[in-house]
């Protein structure tokens, strides 16, 4: 049995019209007017096939599965987002943002905080690091830093260039000078020059440690005062020993293959 529903037209006292709500029996209502009362409360599912306004707040209490979404004012999610189980999930609280997928960022992106990248970082063109006189480069503290402000750039370990490289300005490589002035004395196999000035007390006896194929080292006797200095390299081709015994005498040494080979000297080889 079908319920048919009818209104009353408060602008013509006494007349009725049809309101178009049938009830018929099962859990379907269909109308094509508005259906106006203080409360309605509807147990079971309700299923509503075309387009729906609600003029006041709409209040779910329990789980919406929406097909489709089409928001165009302010919407406020207190209790967090998750979009298809993981694939995007923001937190209620710390406002923490994950994305499963692929982040596509067509305009410009600022961020406040540290950018963390468990993966490589790929730039499809040049792209500016743009900041402040203090917005240095750090990579794990100290290993590889780029000065904001000059450019200058530090790196802690072994720098490989397996291509040309050019030098628009000096060069200037590690050196010391007047290292030593008697006893035992390690030239350090980290630095392009070492110099030494001897003393009356004992002749200088300096040993030179093996470097790698390719690496050049420059020894200098800057002053003379009584004794010698006598170089003892680990390996020497040629020889085991670099006598120095004038004032500005050098030597210039080039490692090859598994020993120090001396290039040119004003010192004595033996």
């Amino acid at each position: 049995m079908a319920l048919q529903m009818i209104y009353v037209d408060d602008t013509s006292p006494g007349a009725c019209g049809d309101a178009g709500l049938v009830y018929n029996g099962s859990t379907t209502l269909t109308s094509s007017k508005i259906i106006a009362g203080t409360a309605m409360t509807m147990s079971g599912t309700a299923d509503i096939t075309g387009n729906t306004t609600v003029g006041g707040t709409l209040g779910v209490t329990g789980a919406s599965t929406l097909a489709s979404v089409t928001v165009t004012g302010a919407t406020a999610l207190n209790g967090g987002i998750t979009c298809d189980t993981n694939r995007f999930t923001v937190a209620n609280t710390s406002g923490n943002t994950a994305i499963a997928g692929t982040l596509a960022v067509t305009g410009a992106t600022t961020l406040t905080g540290n950018l963390a990248a468990n993966g490589n970082i790929t730039l499809a063109t040049t792209k500016n690091l743009v900041g402040g006189v203090d917005s240095d480069i750090l990579m794990n503290t100290n290993k590889f830093v780029v000065a904001g402000a000059t450019g200058n750039t530090t790196v802690a370990g072994t720098l490989a260039v397996a291509g040309a490289t050019t030098h628009t300005n000096k060069v200037a490589f590690g050196a010391t000078e007047n290292a030593a002035a008697s006893g035992a004395w390690a030239i350090p196999i980290t630095t392009l020059y070492d110099g030494a000035t001897t003393n009356a007390t004992a002749a200088l006896a300096a040993t030179l440690a093996d470097g790698v194929v390719g690496q050049m080292k420059i020894i200098r006797l800057t002053t003379k005062v009584t004794n010698n200095m006598i170089v003892t390299p680990a390996h020497l081709n040629g020889g085991t020993t670099i006598t120095f015994d004038a004032t500005g005498e050098f030597a210039l040494l080039v490692f090859v293959g598994t020993g120090w080979t001396v290039i040119h000297t004003t010192a004595t080889v033996a």
